[in-house]
């Protein structure tokens, strides 16, 4: 089964249970980013939170 992601369906779509988890998936933000960029719209904070998401994110926790 494939994450649950914004890559098919926005996020609004998904249902309530698979929608917090797929707002924290890095697919999703590079996703998001991608389709701003596209669109020509402002890039939100979507490219920032994914360039710091490597090294910023505290998951896993035993790090």
């Amino acid at each position: 089964m494939p994450y649950p992601s914004s890559a098919f369906v926005p996020v609004e779509g998904l249902p309530s249970f698979l929608r917090g988890l797929a707002e924290h998936q890095p697919v999703t933000l590079a996703i998001e980013a991608l389709r701003e960029l596209t669109s020509g719209a402002p890039v939100g904070d979507q490219a920032t939170v994914l360039a710091l998401w490597p090294g910023g994110s505290p998951w896993p926790p035993w790090r």
